[in-house]
């Protein structure tokens, strides 16, 4: 098997209920936008509803019991780990790990930075765009074990 993977977090993450998928966030969002264009005001934004939808990965994971976490480190001292995926989204917190980078670059094999828009690629900090750059980043890890991805 793998390593032990431990997941930090800066709070419980706020889990969709298992029922909300793209359509009900689109039927939303359509909704939002026309009350909005007719002046009725702003319903409310998706954030309503929680921030990780429950794919059928994520709902395996979580009910496997996999999906544990930890609270966020203070400093990389805490951390023991042959590699670390920096995941930031829309806000890049580098803090904690700003002195393991030359500019933009991890001065380490072992740091993968995922959602930095230009930084890791171009719409990575984009919930369509990110897909791709995070795989990259599990196939680097993976190749560096002596495993594949899918």
């Amino acid at each position: 098997g793998v390593a032990d993977i431990t997941w930090y977090t800066r709070h419980e993450p706020r889990w969709m209920a298992d029922d909300v998928d793209g359509r009900v966030l689109f039927r939303h969002a359509s909704q939002r936008a026309l009350s909005i264009l007719r002046g009725e005001g702003d319903p409310g934004a998706d954030s309503q509803f929680g921030d990780i939808i429950m794919l059928p990965e994520v709902l395996r994971a979580r009910d496997a019991g996999l999906l544990n976490t930890t609270p966020m480190f203070r400093s990389l001292d805490a951390v023991k780990a042959d590699h670390l995926i920096w995941c930031t989204g829309f806000r890049p917190a580098l803090g904690p790990i700003r002195g393991l980078l030359d500019g933009r670059t991890p001065k380490y094999p072992g740091l993968h930075l995922v959602g930095y828009g230009d930084w890791t690629g171009p719409g990575s900090a984009t919930l369509t765009g990110v897909g791709p750059y995070a795989k990259r980043a599990a196939g680097e890890i993976a190749e560096s074990v002596g495993k594949t991805v899918r």
